[in-house]
C-alpha cells in the first residue's frame, strides 16, 4: 500500500513534466508556422515592400487569435487533467490516511498492553489498586476512632 502512494507522486510529476514538454513544442510548431508563412508570403507575393508588410502583420494577427485560442484551449485541458488527476488521487488519499489512522491506533493500543503486562510482572500497583488502598485505610480509620470512642466511654463510666 505504501509503496504505492510513493508512486503517485511521481507519476503526476512525469505527467506535469509531459505536458509542460508538449505545450513547449506546441509553441516551437506555432512559431515555425509564423515564420514558413512569412518567408512563403515574402516569396510568392513578390510585392512592394509595403504590401509584403501588410500581408506579414495580417498573418501575424491571425497567428495571434490562433495562438490565444491554442492557449486557451490548452489552459482548459489542463484543467481538465488536473480535475482528473485530482479525482484518481483524493480517494486514495483518504483510502491512505485512513489506513495509517488505523495502524497508529493498533500500535498505541499493543504498546498500552505491553506497558500494562510490564506494570503487572514488575508488580507495580495500578491507580485502581491504590485507590482500592485509600478506601480500606479510610475504613479503618473510622473503626479506629469507633473503638477509641468506645474504650474513651469505658474509662469514663468507671471512673
Amino acid at each position: 500500500m505504501l509503496n504505492q502512494v510513493k508512486e503517485v507522486p511521481n507519476t503526476v510529476g512525469q505527467g506535469v513534466g509531459a505536458v509542460a514538454g508538449t505545450a513547449h513544442k506546441a509553441m516551437q510548431a506555432g512559431l515555425g508556422a509564423a515564420v514558413l508563412i512569412q518567408e512563403d508570403v515574402s516569396t510568392r507575393i513578390g510585392g512592394t515592400k509595403e504590401e509584403v508588410e501588410i500581408v506579414v502583420e495580417e498573418s501575424a494577427e491571425s497567428t495571434s487569435r490562433l495562438t490565444d485560442k491554442l492557449i486557451a484551449r490548452g489552459d482548459e485541458v489542463q484543467k481538465e487533467w488536473m480535475d482528473t488527476l485530482n479525482g484518481w488521487v483524493e480517494p486514495r488519499r483518504k483510502q491512505v490516511e485512513d489506513t495509517v489512522k488505523d495502524l497508529a491506533n493498533k500500535a498505541e493500543t499493543r504498546l498500552q498492553k505491553g506497558v500494562e503486562g510490564f506494570l503487572v510482572r514488575a508488580n507495580v500497583p495500578t491507580a485502581t489498586d491504590i485507590q482500592d488502598l485509600n478506601k480500606k485505610i479510610g475504613a479503618l480509620g473510622r473503626k479506629i476512632d469507633r473503638l477509641r470512642r468506645a474504650q474513651e466511654d469505658a474509662l469514663k463510666k468507671e471512673a
